[in-house]
């Protein structure tokens, strides 16, 4: 009785290692009669339920080693992709400063440009005033220096006519004496 239920015990396990019909043949093959055959057939069924215990045990572990070193993996990934994607927005934010430090020099060289073109438009109405201004006094000048001119020649012939008007007098007078 006690083998047949060690029998139906073994018979509802599942195949372990493809072990399990050789169990069967041995229990088949002893005399019902042994008490000693079913307890060495169940501790055999208890080691080979903790090796299998164990073994499920030490395959978790090494599971769970996999599993943290995939994610080590994964992780130290996602750091690098971050690291490089860190690399090239730096690179494109220095890009850009460099870009725009470009185009601002740009900017300041054509405000230089305008700047120099402004102040040379200025000098260049400066000197045109200053000519027409120059031009202007020497017309004064010369102006001033005909009239002077004029002045002097006009007091010339007056003296001149004023000698003559003398001359005539005393002429005169002499011809009125001499009646």
């Amino acid at each position: 009785m006690g083998c047949a239920v060690c029998a139906r015990r073994v018979s509802g396990e599942d195949n372990i290692n493809g072990t399990l019909p050789t169990y069967k043949r041995m229990q088949d093959e002893e005399p019902p009669q042994k008490k000693t055959a079913v307890t060495f057939e169940e501790k055999r069924k208890q080691n080979m339920e903790r090796g299998n215990m164990e073994l499920e045990k030490r395959r978790q572990v090494l599971q769970e080693q996999q599993q943290r070193e995939a994610e080590r993996k994964a992780q130290k990934e996602r750091e690098e992709h971050e690291r490089r994607e860190r690399e090239r927005q730096e690179q494109e934010r220095k890009k850009q400063l460099e870009m725009e430090r470009r185009m601002e020099h740009q900017r300041e060289l054509e405000r230089q440009r305008e700047e120099e073109k402004r102040k040379e438009l200025e000098r260049r109405e400066a000197a045109k005033q200053e000519l027409e201004r120059q031009r202007k006094q020497e017309m004064e000048r010369i102006r001033r220096q005909e009239l002077f001119n004029q002045r002097n020649r006009e007091q010339e012939e007056i003296v001149k006519l004023k000698s003559k008007k003398k001359s005539l007098q005393l002429e005169l007078e002499a011809l009125v004496g001499s009646l």
